[in-house]
């Protein structure tokens, strides 16, 4: 009858031991989660801090593309109108 509660108390031991194994284990994985996100927030900081410096570097190419195609757009315009006048004073010639 002795081999029974030897048995019970190594069980015993073993889920204790279990239980503060889990537990520490536990604790490290929050502290390291703890630390990808304050690591993850600083990563965000810098990329958003260089979105900044990259949309300052390229506003004025910004505007200039937009002047450049608005130009474009009303050169089209133009010629468009002016071929309307050629077309209307052919039309009176006649």
């Amino acid at each position: 009858m002795i081999a029974p509660e030897i048995l019970t108390v190594v069980f015993i031991i073993v889920l204790v031991v279990l239980a503060v194994l889990m537990v520490v284990v536990g604790m490290q994985l929050f502290f390291t989660l703890n630390e990808l996100k304050m690591t993850l927030r600083r990563v965000n900081y810098y990329l958003d801090s260089l979105e900044e410096k990259i949309d300052t570097i390229t506003y004025p190419f910004r505007i200039i593309s937009s002047f450049l195609n608005g130009f474009g757009s009303g050169s089209r315009a133009a010629e468009g109108f002016a071929s309307f006048l050629k077309k209307d004073s052919s039309k009176k010639k006649l």
